[in-house]
């Protein structure tokens, strides 16, 4: 049986008394109506009016027939997706009521869609769940009913995989679009309004993104992307500090000053080892004539960096380049591996630090360390982050 056919009957019987035109836009217009009502209860009220409005103008006989046409309609998209509004439209001759607005053929819409379904859509929906299609000027839906016929022809799920904005400026279009998105269960909203002018009029939720719990779906997958974009922005900036840090760290560092500075900072710099050993109660270390760094001993002679332990070095690479740090007048101090310390050391490491923070000789610290957990009774002056895979937080116990 050709139910296209039939269904171009039925709209002509009616249309001897109401005009071709005007009866295809009403049996559109209330096919959209009672399938919206069914499901959007927010909608129903002004949309039952409306319906009601459209039904007085017909005798009996003829409002009998509009169920029929939607019967044929369905019958028709039982045989395989198709814009069969769009091709009925078309074959009626009624562009001329729109001046002059056609529908694109389907087999044109297939083609293009068959070129986006392909390995890329395949991984963004094992990453994100679905995808998301808009189609700014929709007509009566054929480029959206493509997509789905190509997704299934994929074994892609498109009733699970595939959320749909379309949107047209003629009314007409969205009820045709509508009808036909909701029949195949396609989730989708269809906009009446203007693409252009960011104009929307009127929402038309199809059966399947209401009962599918799209509005959920979609606002969860809005938080997660925002979520994202957080962290990639918090990423780059912390990367961009790092770079920063590591730049006057390496300022900073005994091969990035020239050697006659340092040979004539000999006697400040040994004076602030001095003052800093004090403080963190930590061996004496002074640099030599020849920059030669020796661990000073009061009753033998002093001991060469070369032989000391790798905590030993650690702390005098620490004292130096605060003493560095405090006579260039940077007020930074950078230190990495400070897990090399055992306990009683990173005890008298915070100590020195809050001392050089609440004397004013330092306005920064950063002290990189490998840690199970947050050391205990940091002074206020410290504060602890935690380093994940480059995202830096709050500081937190090691899995």
């Amino acid at each position: 049986m050709n139910h296209r056919k039939n269904l171009i009957k039925l709209i002509e019987a009616n249309g001897h008394r109401h005009g071709h035109w005007q009866v295809f836009s009403d049996f559109v217009e209330m096919a959209a109506i009672s399938i919206s009502n069914a499901v959007d209860l927010a909608r129903h009220a002004g949309r039952e009016a409306r319906y009601l409005e459209i039904v007085r103008k017909y005798e009996r006989e003829e409002v009998e027939r509009f169920p029929r046409m939607l019967g044929e309609l369905v019958n028709e998209l039982e045989g395989g997706p198709a814009d069969v509004l769009g091709a009925v439209f078309m074959k009626m001759d009624l562009g001329s009521k729109w001046h002059g607005q056609f529908f694109t053929p389907y087999h044109l819409c297939r083609m293009m869609a068959g070129m986006m379904v392909d390995d890329h859509m395949r991984g963004l929906i094992q990453t994100r769940g679905f995808i998301r299609a808009n189609e700014p000027a929709c007509g009566g839906g054929a480029m959206v009913i493509a997509l789905a016929e190509e997704m299934y022809a994929a074994k892609i799920d498109y009733q699970k995989h595939l959320h749909v904005v379309a949107q047209d400026l003629d009314l007409k279009a969205v009820h045709m679009a509508y009808v036909q998105l909701s029949l195949m269960h396609i989730p989708a909203v269809v906009i009446h309004g203007n693409t252009l002018a960011l104009e929307e009029r009127s929402h038309w939720l199809t059966p399947a993104h209401i009962m599918g719990g799209w509005e959920w779906r979609l606002a969860a997958a809005e938080r997660r992307a925002a979520e994202a974009d957080e962290k990639t922005t918090r990423a780059a900036a912390l990367h961009l500090d790092v770079q920063a840090w590591e730049a006057i760290a390496a300022a900073l560092a005994p091969d990035g000053i020239p050697g006659e500075m340092l040979a004539e900072a000999l006697g400040p710099i040994n004076a602030r080892l001095e003052q800093s050993a004090a403080d963190a109660e930590w061996p004496r270390m002074m640099i030599d004539t020849d920059m030669s760094i020796l661990k000073r001993h009061k009753d033998r002679p002093p001991r060469p960096y070369a032989l000391l332990s790798e905590s030993e070095k650690w702390r005098a690479d620490a004292m130096i380049a605060e003493a560095i740090a405090h006579l260039s007048d940077v007020r930074l101090l950078v230190l990495d591996r400070f897990d090399v310390l055992d306990l009683k050391g990173r005890e008298d490491l915070l100590v020195w630090l809050d001392i050089l923070a609440q004397d004013g000789e330092i306005d920064t610290a950063l002290i990189f360390g490998t840690l199970k957990g947050l050391p205990a009774q940091l002074p206020e002056t410290v504060e602890a982050f935690w380093i994940d895979n480059g995202v830096a937080g709050q500081m937190k116990e090691a899995a």
